[in-house]
């Protein structure tokens, strides 16, 4: 391995941080959304259901999830109580539009690595 860094030049330190760096994230995004979905599993037809029988019914069991994006997307809506339907949909979709952060978490760095990784390739090709 140390021969392999020593014939790469400078240039594999920053590709090592790199990878370490994007390694990291895919694991944590992956557990994140790995968890996200086994907890909302049968969660949206639940309260689909529980809803259209029973309104505040499904409003309490969406606030039992309140670490759920898309339990805080309906309870921004349902909570809303009578409105239109053109009023629901917007509450739902400046609903949605409030959680988008947290879910493209760390994006802006994966972009950044999958554009400096080539460069950095080159740079090393060009020294070598």
């Amino acid at each position: 391995m140390a021969n392999l860094f020593a014939a790469g030049g400078i240039v594999m330190w920053p590709l090592l941080f790199f990878s370490l760096l994007t390694l990291a994230l895919v694991i944590e995004r992956s557990w994140f959304w790995l968890r996200i979905s086994r907890q909302q599993r049968g969660l949206v037809t639940d309260i689909l259901r529980t809803y259209s029988e029973n309104p505040p019914r499904a409003i309490t069991k969406l606030k039992q999830y309140p670490q759920l994006p898309i339990a805080r997307i309906f309870l921004a809506a349902l909570t809303l109580g009578d409105t239109t339907p053109e009023e629901f949909s917007i509450a739902l979709e400046s609903a949605a539009q409030a959680e988008l952060p947290m879910l493209k978490r760390f994006q802006t760095l994966f972009e950044t690595v999958v554009g400096v990784a080539p460069l950095l390739g080159l740079l090393g090709t060009v020294l070598g």
